[in-house]
């Protein structure tokens, strides 16, 4: 980045989009469907005299949702982020950099003062929209990334430890094995996902698992990994596992559609679009999954 954008102003950064706030009595599964209609990965809770309480994101919710299955209900004022990370209308791009990677988020509201000490919000700029407008390179926001998986690994040993035997429990009960092996398959096949994507794409689908596993696969090497293919996972999870070739496959297209259950919609967007057709035609519900396992 060159220093004259590094001092341009956040607000040249800004996407054309409207802020959509949400009141903090609405619901996790009212969240869940704003997010999903309107193609974004976070929304501003407010009350209704406008004073900003926090923020939510797809994270937030996908979290959430494997700590408690019958959530729906539930106030997002409880599952938002209350620690509010945010920039004034002031600031430069380098400063959002800045604020990114000392807090490791990838998303941060632009405030504008306005009377009486009261503020409103401008826009949401994110990591993404920087990539788009090629204002950083992938290297660049590699620090913002790593930052942002050991923020989110800095929670109780007892919450980590819960929280991926959940994960696991409901993956191996998708996939249809036994827990010890679905668990192997799964970090295979999450592995050789990994090492396909590209760095940014990855940290899209890492920000969805369990904290645990992201310390894992964060250490792999970078991708995109082109040797990467359905047909050599395949041939891997026959050779690793002593799996027969149907039952290979069948477990391989179970655990890429119950992965497509556990991850946003735009998160899964993100990560589709630096796959190749094959891999994501495999990001399919459990009714679309068994039909390719039909005519497999």
């Amino acid at each position: 980045m060159s220093t004259d954008t590094h001092s341009k102003s956040v607000k040249d950064f800004l996407t054309p989009r409207k802020v959509i706030i949400l009141h903090p009595d609405a619901s996790a599964a009212q969240a869940a469907r704003v997010m999903s209609e309107r193609g974004t990965g976070s929304l501003l809770v407010a009350d209704g005299a406008g004073n900003i309480l926090g923020l939510i994101t797809d994270r937030d919710l996908a979290c959430f949702a494997l700590q408690a299955a019958s959530g729906a209900k539930t106030p997002v004022s409880q599952i938002m982020s209350t620690r509010l990370i945010a920039v004034d209308e002031s600031a430069t791009l380098a400063d959002v950099i800045n604020a990114m990677e000392r807090n490791g988020i990838r998303r941060i509201p632009v405030l504008q003062t306005i009377s009486a000490g009261r503020v409103h919000c401008l826009g949401i700029i994110t990591l993404d929209d920087l990539l788009a407008s090629e204002a950083v390179s992938t290297e660049q926001i590699a620090p913002v990334v790593r930052r942002q998986m050991i923020r989110k690994t800095a929670k109780s040993d007892t919450h980590r430890e819960q929280t991926i035997r959940h994960f696991y429990k409901r993956m191996s009960q998708k996939i249809e094995l036994p827990e010890d092996t679905a668990q192997k398959i799964i970090y295979f096949i999450l592995s050789s996902l990994v090492r396909r994507l590209s760095y940014v794409g990855a940290a899209h689908l890492l920000a969805q698992l369990p904290s645990r596993l992201q310390e894992e696969l964060l250490s792999l090497p970078p991708g995109p990994d082109r040797n990467v293919t359905l047909k050599s996972i395949l041939a891997g999870l026959m050779h690793e596992f002593g799996m027969e070739e149907s039952a290979a496959r069948s477990a391989m297209i179970k655990a890429f559609a119950s992965l497509s259950e556990f991850i946003e919609p735009g998160e899964i967007d993100h990560v589709k679009s630096q796959l190749p057709e094959e891999f994501r035609a495999l990001f399919v519900g459990p009714e679309a999954a068994r039909s390719k396992l039909s005519i497999a």
